[in-house]
C-alpha cells in the first residue's frame, strides 16, 4: 500500500458501530481535515480507551458529511466509508508505537486524557513506517 493513510478515533463506545458499518466518523469541525482522504488511501483506527491501533482499513470512496445518517446519534457526521483489509488486526500501546512516528498531542482532561496523532492525514512515508506495526500476516494481506 504505497499510498496517503488517515487515523480516525474511537472509544470502547463506538468501535462496534465502526466495525459493523466499516464507517469512521468525527465531528463537523474536523471534516476540513479529513477532506485529502481519497479512495484506497490506507485507515487505521486508534480505541483511545484501549491505546489500541485498529487496521487495516482501506477507503472506499472520500470523506464526506453525514455519509450515513443518525450514526453515533449524529455525533460524528463527517464521515468516510471504508473496508478491512485481511483481518482485523490491533496493536496495543498505540501511543507507544506510533509516537516515533508521527506528532501526537494530549487529548481530553482528568482521568480521560488521551494521546492521538495531532494530524488525521499523511503522506505514503508514514503509511510505510505504519504497516508494519501490524506484523508479517498484515503484509501478505495487503500485497494481493
Amino acid at each position: 500500500m504505497d499510498c496517503p493513510c488517515f487515523f480516525m478515533l474511537c472509544t470502547d463506545r463506538t468501535e462496534q458501530e465502526c466495525l459493523d458499518r466499516m464507517l469512521l466518523g468525527d465531528r463537523p469541525d474536523q471534516f476540513e481535515s479529513m477532506r485529502s482522504i481519497q479512495t484506497g488511501h490506507a485507515g487505521f483506527l486508534v480505541n483511545m480507551s484501549r491505546d489500541e491501533l485498529l487496521g487495516v482499513f482501506r477507503a472506499e470512496g472520500s470523506a464526506g458529511m453525514n455519509i450515513q445518517l443518525g450514526v453515533w446519534a449524529g455525533k460524528f457526521p463527517a464521515q468516510v466509508k471504508v473496508q478491512l483489509v485481511g483481518e482485523l488486526q490491533r496493536v496495543s500501546g498505540a501511543a507507544g508505537q506510533l509516537g516515533g512516528i508521527v506528532e501526537l498531542k494530549v487529548l481530553g482532561a482528568g482521568p480521560n486524557v488521551y494521546l492521538v496523532p495531532a494530524e488525521r492525514t499523511h503522506g505514503p512515508e508514514v503509511t510505510a513506517k505504519v504497516l508494519p506495526l501490524f506484523g508479517e500476516r498484515s503484509r501478505r494481506e495487503r500485497s494481493k
